[in-house]
């Protein structure tokens, strides 16, 4: 499995994001040659599944056609969105068989969007309703949670929420949720994570989170009654619209790297691990090498990019 990049455009300028163009940077698509030669690695990946990101990767002009080449070589599709998506892209996705076919939908509170992109957004949830999970990116430590229980019963709409860290991106100024944050964000993520479950809303971890952030009584609860956590940092990978590898977005300006055509994912994967393992060891806080759960493998010391920032002066923006 891989995420993606087809283009670096997008109709919203959230503060926080990792994926997209600085200023002045001009927009990169993705060809169909390439996005052809990547479909052809994935067809030999268990799990056979496809993930398009952005940019909001429904403003690519080749999207619909994309869509039909993966539905031609029989994949499944996750796709990441904001839910501003144009009539052209949302015909293209009711093409798509709605068994092989996910929406991961960036979302925000109502009082972020203008009339017209609130418009789409509920157009996007009303349409594809279960195939539709809500994502949020937390960059600030007393952001609102909440507003997204009402939306997912006021729409119908999957009962699962994906729940990420805004991290630094390294060589860039994103707003991100800082590590000296974490412990407070963690005490508002408990209170949110229980009152989902409650209401049958069940609340999935990205990578970055770290078990200390958490008190330990919470973490034995949420393994026993929902699944066990993972502290992990590894590469997915992801992929460049130029066809380049790199371990994750926060990294992207690291360095890419391309590969010959028969390259096994696996080997790929090793190599982006190879290439950071020397971070990895230092992990985003001082006693990460004291820390119980790092030394047993249990967490692998946060967000590589947050290690690498407590090495280097690059300019912090914490919220």
């Amino acid at each position: 499995m891989a995420n993606i990049l087809i283009n670096t455009a997008c109709n919203r300028q959230c503060p926080y994001c990792f994926a997209g163009r600085d200023e002045g940077e001009a927009n990169s698509l993705m060809t169909t040659k390439t996005f052809a030669g990547i479909l052809d690695r994935i067809k030999g990946v268990d799990g056979h599944s496809v993930r398009l990101l952005g940019g909001e990767p429904t403003l690519h002009p080749k999207f619909p056609e994309f869509l039909k080449n993966i539905q031609d070589n029989d994949l499944k599709l996750m796709l990441f969105t904001n839910g501003i998506v144009n009539d052209t892209a949302i015909a293209a996705m009711e093409e798509f068989p709605l068994d092989k076919l996910s929406l991961l939908v960036n979302i925000h509170p109502r009082s972020e969007y203008s009339d017209d992109q609130w418009g789409w957004v509920e157009r996007v949830l009303g349409t594809f309703q279960k195939s539709t999970m809500l994502g949020i990116n937390l960059y600030k430590r007393n952001q609102d949670l909440d507003f997204v229980l009402d939306l997912i019963d006021e729409n119908d709409i999957g009962r699962d929420v994906r729940l990420g860290i805004a991290h630094h991106r390294v060589g860039h100024t994103n707003e991100y949720l800082h590590p000296k944050f974490f412990v407070q964000a963690g005490r508002k993520i408990q209170a949110f994570e229980l009152k989902a479950r409650s209401r049958s809303i069940f609340i999935k971890f990205d990578c970055g989170f770290v078990p200390c952030m958490f008190d330990e009584d919470y973490l034995e609860n949420y393994s026993k009654y929902v699944r066990k956590f993972k502290f992990l940092c590894d590469p997915m990978p992801d992929i460049s619209t130029e066809g380049a590898f790199f371990h994750c977005f926060p990294l992207e300006n690291q360095g890419t790297r391309f590969f010959p055509q028969d390259t096994g994912f696996d080997s790929i994967v090793s190599d982006l691990r190879k290439d950071f393992s020397g971070y990895k060891s230092i992990g985003i806080y001082k006693h990460c090498s004291t820390c119980p759960w790092k030394a047993s493998g249990q967490c692998g010391g946060g967000c590589i990019a947050s290690a690498m920032q407590r090495l280097q002066s690059e300019p912090k923006l914490p919220c």
